[in-house]
């Protein structure tokens, strides 16, 4: 995973937040980008956490 993640994970972000302003929007993806990224205090919880966690929903939605 990698910036093909990032590029997705931000696609999602887009979509989930299509009602809010594309100048807020797009400050509060690039926090989360910058928080997720090199995070020495949570170094298992990065983007690709984030992105996994994304596909496990999806592939169990109708389990719920």
């Amino acid at each position: 995973m990698g910036s093909e993640v990032n590029e997705k994970l931000k696609q999602l972000w887009n979509v989930l937040n299509e009602s809010i302003k594309t100048d807020v929007r797009d400050k509060w993806w690039q926090t989360i980008e910058s928080e997720y990224k090199d995070n020495e205090l949570r170094k298992h919880y990065d983007l690709n956490h984030i992105a996994k966690m994304f596909i496990h929903l999806d592939e169990n939605q109708f389990k719920l």
